[in-house]
């Protein structure tokens, strides 16, 4: 009787096997029809992306495909039974919102920024789903893997998916029906809806008109359909990956810790003491824009460009020292780090810390004396995302924060704050009334007219301005920026600054 029982417990453990081995990409594995219709729904958003939001990217396309896609992931999540945790649902909100971004934003490199750091979220999700801890400590291989490897493990399982329809007699032949049907109605179709045209004359204006808007067939969309098939492939595959039974990274950070600790330390003390030098050296250079001063050698333009190059340069090279020591160097029998560690982490996070405040005050006096651009901003959020993941570095020494979850809620927050907050009308709005309480002597229109659809409200108020130069280059400006955005699709790039501007 245990010789049976034994024989049967290791058949029914053979055929478990097979059926995980069925489950992980084998094309033996048999796919319901719910399935099916996902595969098809989501070739035809390939093509949506290949069309709109690519053809017109930095649009409002981009933000509805990857909410589409979220959306249909969340479907083909609950088809298959996942169960989805607390974090991973938050994780998905906050994915769907950003592709909401341009309708808050005229800004096509922002809405671009949205709809990747969507994109990354949604990779990322699917694999924490097969397993992957959410924000640990593998978090950056675990995305990598997320983006170069988890899809193509399940590269061909949307067409054969697909396939269910063939394999289903009585959905092909309900399709097959279909489109015998349209076929054999088009005829008669095509002379009925003559006649109505003919009959009516008001009917045959709104068809032709409707005609007008419709676009014409061009062989890109040949491209576009062929160009689509990949994008199918991956984005279903790294979907269908996520029933991948995950045992752990690619890449072992725990085992390349095999250097050392003194070897490291060693190594970090010479630049610790260059940047003491370096700080005490140019300590008046870097604190005079505290005080509102400019060095008499430099120019504000060059005085905050200089300072903001430096401060790359110097974060960079900070977080790759910190980066290699977590990843190289021995750490304690528990796997802490030591005290030495913690010391040098703190000290190279200090020192750059200290750089970035100085850069910040540096940008501050310059855009007091020379208004706002978009590249002001972007350099100033740019450093303050960079003095968060430093202070988070210098928290995690003496705390038990977990630096890659807390480091992603910052610069979401950060992100969402430049995404949603209509930089570019913000901008506009700052630099009008600047010069409008005589904080600018003058307006460069040249930064208002490429700030787009955002600064019509803004510009606008400015042809009435005292200054009869002002107002006039203000008018002409006016009209300029309202002749260029009438050439962009109303549908593509619609958004709520752009309905307030052109409303004017």
């Amino acid at each position: 009787m245990d010789g049976q029982i034994t024989v049967e417990q290791g058949t029914m453990a053979l055929v478990e096997v097979e059926k995980e081995k069925k489950d992980n990409g084998g094309n033996k594995r048999e796919f319901s029809t719910k399935e099916a219709v996902l595969s098809l729904l989501f070739f035809v958003l390939s093509f949506g992306f290949t069309h709109f939001a690519v053809g017109y990217i930095g649009g409002i396309w981009g933000g509805v495909v990857w909410l589409l896609t979220g959306v249909l992931g969340a479907v083909y999540v609950r088809v298959k039974g996942f169960a989805v945790a607390k974090g991973q649902f938050v994780l998905f909100c906050v994915a769907e919102a950003f592709c909401l971004v341009p309708l808050f934003c005229t800004n096509g490199l922002l809405n671009t920024l949205a709809a990747t750091f969507t994109f990354l979220l949604l990779a990322y999700l699917g694999i924490s789903l097969s397993g992957a801890e959410l924000f640990g400590e593998d978090f950056v291989a675990d995305l990598l893997e997320a983006i170069c490897v988890q899809p193509f493990t399940r590269f061909a399982e949307g067409p054969l998916a697909a396939k269910k329809f063939l394999k289903n007699p009585k959905s092909c032949k309900t399709m097959l029906y279909v489109v015998l049907g349209l076929l054999c109605s088009l005829p008669l179709s095509i002379m009925v809806f003559y006649l109505l045209m003919w009959s009516d004359a008001m009917f045959a204006d709104k068809m032709e008109s409707l005609f007008d808007m419709m676009p014409s067939f061009e062989f890109r969309y040949v491209w576009e359909l062929i160009f689509a098939v990949p994008v199918w492939l991956y984005v279903f595959g790294g979907l269908a990956a996520t029933q991948n039974k995950r045992t752990g990274p690619l890449i072992n950070i725990k085992g390349g810790r095999v250097l050392p600790a003194i070897l490291g330390y060693t190594m970090v003390t010479p630049i610790c003491i260059f940047y003491v030098m370096y700080i005490a050296v140019q300590f008046n250079y870097f604190t005079a824009a505290f005080g509102g001063t400019l060095p008499g050698e430099y120019s504000y333009s060059s005085y905050a460009r200089k300072g903001f190059f430096e401060l790359c340069a110097i974060a960079v090279i900070n977080l790759c020292v910190i980066a290699c020591m977590n990843l190289f160097l021995k750490r304690k029998e528990d796997g802490s780090p030591s005290v030495a560690m913690k010391v040098y982490c703190t000290l190279l996070s200090g020192f750059t810390v200290l750089l970035i405040v100085s850069a910040i005050s540096k940008m501050v006096l310059y855009i007091n004396e020379m208004g706002m651009t978009p590249l002001r901003i972007y350099t100033s959020w740019f450093m303050l995302v960079l003095a968060v993941f430093f202070v988070l570095i210098i928290a995690a020494q003496f705390t038990k924060l977990r630096f890659c979850r807390a480091a992603f809620v910052s610069f979401t927050l950060l992100f969402a704050v430049l995404c949603f907050s209509n930089v570019d009308g913000m901008i506009a709005k700052y630099n009008v009334n600047a010069y409008r309480t005589g904080k600018l002597e003058r307006v460069d229109f040249g930064v208002l007219e490429r700030l787009g659809d955002a600064a019509l409200v803004h510009v606008e108020r400015l042809t009435d301005a005292e200054d009869r130069v002002i107002a006039e280059e203000a008018r002409e400006c006016y009209k300029d920026m309202l002749r260029e955005s009438g050439r962009k699709s109303d549908v593509a790039y619609f958004s709520i600054p752009r309905v307030i501007g052109r409303s004017k």
